[in-house]
């Protein structure tokens, strides 16, 4: 789900040493080969809770809340994937009003799954399919479409993020082949009018129809917040299911630099199997025929990731999520813009980072969906990992102020 968001102590940040990885050059790109702890050391990032919505006393009911942003009056936007509408709280929590409702008219979409800010200041909504970006303006008015893709193809947008004068996108263009269909996996950048401007993660899955097989690392690895866009419009990129790896690539998609670390991979326990064997059963079952599903057996290194305003890559691990203390809700790799492994933070608040999102939204707010993880499963016509007879708690979001 990120793709995804901003911000955090600039304080902090001058205070980093500098970087500790080994550079070298292979093939005129740089490699960035960082050691198992950060130069910097361990950073706990206090927050101060501002208020909370939803849950089960509260007036205002949530879907699914698949991504947040903030303006810089302190306003916060929460895209509700499931209701396709936009709820837009004020700086205090106090409901304002919404943004864009279900349909196909002007300023109206279907079931959006990710939401930016785009060039021109408008709010995009991002429709999965037929994958376009609904433009609306604050004051709720259509403010146009962005859509891109050649004639005849078939296109699914998952996420999209703007920054340095840079829209990208990540989708599926299918392209129908006798007895099945060929699934174009991308994440390209677009100029303003729709042009491909640059390649940053493409390949290619081939769905054969008649011995029909959904692989968890084909369908997965590459979408759903392991992708960011840089300050200067370049991206970088973690796709890679095996190994802890960083690609940063310039606007044109060019390969600029790849930093690593050392990382022993989480192998799934009961609970992990459960989170991913929902979401691909949710999927197998929209198929009017059988199907295989085959899940990988462990998880991949990078959860998501997002780029900090000042361009640094803040990497939520799989071991990052789980197992921590009482109190910490996740921690994150932080890397500087050149791929040296600075910091780790820990965020400070309660939750379950297997069940709950994590959104920085704006220059100093943070917030936790709690339900996150259940509401997509319920979305997707799927359980939630957990036992049946348990009924999912609303969702309920809490919007932090993040201190320093």
């Amino acid at each position: 789900m990120n793709r995804m968001f901003y911000a955090i102590l600039a304080a902090t940040l001058l205070a980093c040493p500098a970087a500790a990885g080994d550079e070298t050059v292979v093939d005129g790109v740089i490699h960035v080969s960082n050691g198992d702890a950060p130069s910097g050391g361990v950073h706990d990032l206090e927050l101060e809770e501002l208020w909370r919505r939803g849950g089960e006393d509260d007036e205002v009911i949530f879907g699914v809340i698949a991504q947040a942003l903030a303006d810089t009056d302190g306003n916060v936007y929460l895209l509700d994937s499931q209701l396709s509408e936009v709820h837009v709280f004020d700086a205090d929590g106090e409901f304002v009003g919404t943004l864009s409702r279900e349909g196909d008219g002007p300023g109206e979409v279907r079931q959006p799954f990710d939401m930016l800010w785009m060039p021109d200041g408008t709010l995009g909504l991002v429709q999965s399919f037929p994958g376009k970006i609904i433009q609306v303006n604050l004051d709720g008015t259509p403010a146009g479409v962005f859509q891109t893709g050649e004639e005849g193809a078939i296109i699914a947008v998952v996420e999209a993020e703007s920054n340095g004068g840079n829209l990208v996108l990540g989708g599926v263009d299918v392209e129908i082949a006798q007895g099945g269909q060929v699934r174009h996996m991308f994440v390209s950048g677009y100029d303003a009018e729709g042009a491909e401007t640059g390649s940053y993660i493409a390949y290619d899955v081939t769905w054969d129809f008649s011995n029909m097989v959904m692989r968890e690392l084909e369908q997965y690895f590459v979408l759903f917040n392991r992708w960011g866009v840089r300050p200067d419009g370049g991206v970088v990129t973690a796709h890679d299911f095996e190994n802890y790896e960083l690609r940063f690539l310039a606007a044109d998609g060019t390969l600029e630099r790849i930093a690593t670390r050392p990382y022993e991979p989480f192998k799934r326990d009961e609970a992990a199997v459960a989170i991913v064997r929902d979401i691909l059963e949710a999927q197998r079952r929209q198929f009017p025929f059988e199907i295989e599903v085959q899940y990988e057996e462990y998880d991949p290194p990078v959860a998501s990731l997002f780029v900090h305003p000042g361009g640094d890559i803040w990497v939520q691990t799989s071991r990052g999520i789980r197992g921590q203390p009482e109190g910490v809700l996740s921690v994150y790799d932080v890397f500087s813009p050149e791929g040296h492994f600075i910091r780790q933070e820990r965020i400070l608040c309660p939750g379950n980072a297997l069940r709950d999102g994590i959104i920085f939204a704006g220059t100093d707010r943070l917030l936790v969906i709690h339900g996150l993880t259940d509401s997509m499963m319920n979305l997707m016509g799927g359980g939630g990992g957990g036992d049946d007879d348990d009924e999912a708690a609303p969702v309920e979001v809490v919007c932090y102020r993040i201190k320093g």
